[in-house]
């Protein structure tokens, strides 16, 4: 949840976050398209490395605040 809660703004899809809904709605009011495609290529990229980034950042996290003894269930 850490990471996904931040993904929706600058996702693959317009819909995805009301920032997006607004943008494409002022997009639409001045008569420019914008292809869902061309879209989602753009914003592909930037999700791949910033969840990639995302992951290593709470990978790393998890391992400094572990320490070194077992978990007890």
């Amino acid at each position: 949840m850490a990471l996904g809660v931040n993904f929706g703004a600058f996702s693959a899809a317009f819909n995805a976050s009301l920032a997006g809904i607004l943008w494409r709605d002022i997009l639409a009011r001045k008569h420019i398209r914008v292809r869902a495609v061309d879209f989602a290529r753009e914003n592909l990229p930037i999700i791949a490395i910033a969840m990639t980034v995302g992951c290593v950042v709470l990978i790393a996290e998890v391992y400094i605040v572990r320490g070194d003894t077992p978990y007890h269930a």
